[in-house]
Protein backbone atom coordinates (compact mmCIF):
# COMPACT_ATOMS: atom_id res chain seq x y z
CA UNK A 1 0.00 0.00 0.00
CA UNK A 2 2.81 2.43 0.79
CA UNK A 3 4.38 2.14 -2.35
CA UNK A 4 0.78 3.25 -4.12
CA UNK A 5 0.88 6.09 -2.64
CA UNK A 6 4.21 6.72 -3.16
CA UNK A 7 3.38 6.36 -7.04
CA UNK A 8 0.22 8.80 -6.47
CA UNK A 9 2.62 11.71 -5.55
CA UNK A 10 5.40 10.62 -8.31
CA UNK A 11 1.86 11.81 -10.55
CA UNK A 12 0.82 14.55 -8.72
CA UNK A 13 4.19 16.26 -8.86
CA UNK A 14 4.83 15.21 -13.05
CA UNK A 15 0.94 16.59 -13.60
CA UNK A 16 1.73 19.69 -11.90
CA UNK A 17 5.35 20.47 -13.74
CA UNK A 18 2.82 19.62 -17.04
CA UNK A 19 0.97 22.37 -16.06
CA UNK A 20 3.76 24.89 -15.50
CA UNK A 21 5.25 23.59 -18.72
CA UNK A 22 2.46 24.51 -20.34
CA UNK A 23 1.86 27.62 -18.74
CA UNK A 24 4.91 28.73 -19.76
CA UNK A 25 4.92 27.91 -23.15
CA UNK A 26 1.69 29.53 -23.46
CA UNK A 27 2.85 32.56 -21.84
CA UNK A 28 6.29 33.04 -24.14
CA UNK A 29 4.83 32.26 -27.73
CA UNK A 30 5.96 35.53 -29.06
CA UNK A 31 9.70 35.17 -31.29
CA UNK A 32 12.67 36.12 -29.33
CA UNK A 33 16.46 37.39 -29.96
CA UNK A 34 19.01 36.57 -27.97
CA UNK A 35 22.76 37.89 -29.30
CA UNK A 36 25.74 36.85 -27.61
CA UNK A 37 29.48 36.55 -28.21
CA UNK A 38 28.19 37.69 -32.70
CA UNK A 39 25.41 34.79 -32.29
CA UNK A 40 22.11 35.42 -32.53
CA UNK A 41 19.46 33.34 -31.51
CA UNK A 42 16.08 33.60 -33.17
CA UNK A 43 12.65 31.83 -32.59
CA UNK A 44 9.84 31.42 -30.16
CA UNK A 45 10.92 32.57 -26.86
CA UNK A 46 9.53 29.30 -24.99
CA UNK A 47 12.17 27.16 -27.10
CA UNK A 48 15.17 29.58 -26.59
CA UNK A 49 14.41 29.44 -23.25
CA UNK A 50 13.96 25.45 -22.96
CA UNK A 51 17.33 24.68 -24.74
CA UNK A 52 19.38 27.48 -22.26
CA UNK A 53 17.67 26.32 -19.58
CA UNK A 54 18.46 22.59 -20.88
CA UNK A 55 21.90 23.54 -21.58
CA UNK A 56 22.76 25.02 -18.07
CA UNK A 57 21.67 21.54 -16.88
CA UNK A 58 24.50 19.94 -18.77
CA UNK A 59 26.71 22.80 -17.55
CA UNK A 60 26.17 21.96 -13.87
CA UNK A 61 25.94 18.21 -14.73
CA UNK A 62 30.09 18.38 -16.78
CA UNK A 63 30.84 20.34 -13.52
CA UNK A 64 29.58 17.91 -11.02
CA UNK A 65 31.03 15.05 -13.03
CA UNK A 66 34.42 16.69 -13.22
CA UNK A 67 34.62 17.48 -9.64
CA UNK A 68 33.69 13.98 -8.82
CA UNK A 69 35.98 12.72 -10.89
CA UNK A 70 38.95 14.67 -9.43
CA UNK A 71 37.65 13.52 -5.94
CA UNK A 72 37.99 9.71 -6.79
CA UNK A 73 41.42 10.27 -7.87
CA UNK A 74 42.37 12.34 -4.77
CA UNK A 75 41.23 9.36 -2.98
CA UNK A 76 42.35 6.80 -5.20
CA UNK A 77 45.94 8.18 -4.95
CA UNK A 78 45.58 8.67 -1.16
CA UNK A 79 44.62 4.86 -0.78
CA UNK A 80 47.72 3.96 -2.62
CA UNK A 81 50.02 5.79 -0.63
CA UNK A 82 49.00 4.65 2.48
CA UNK A 83 49.04 1.30 1.16
CA UNK A 84 52.87 1.94 -0.44
CA UNK A 85 53.66 3.47 3.28
CA UNK A 86 52.21 0.38 5.10
CA UNK A 87 54.16 -2.15 2.85
CA UNK A 88 57.44 -0.01 2.82
CA UNK A 89 57.11 -0.61 7.01
CA UNK A 90 55.92 -3.83 6.97
CA UNK A 91 59.40 -4.92 4.94
CA UNK A 92 61.64 -2.21 6.98
CA UNK A 93 60.25 -4.39 10.37
CA UNK A 94 60.90 -7.47 8.06
CA UNK A 95 64.84 -6.39 7.59
CA UNK A 96 64.12 -6.20 4.10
Amino acid sequence: MEHKKDRTWFYIINGLIAVLLLIFVLQNRGDATIKYLGITLDGPAFLIYVVLFFLGIFVGWLWTFFHYLKKERRENREHRETREHRETREDAKRGY
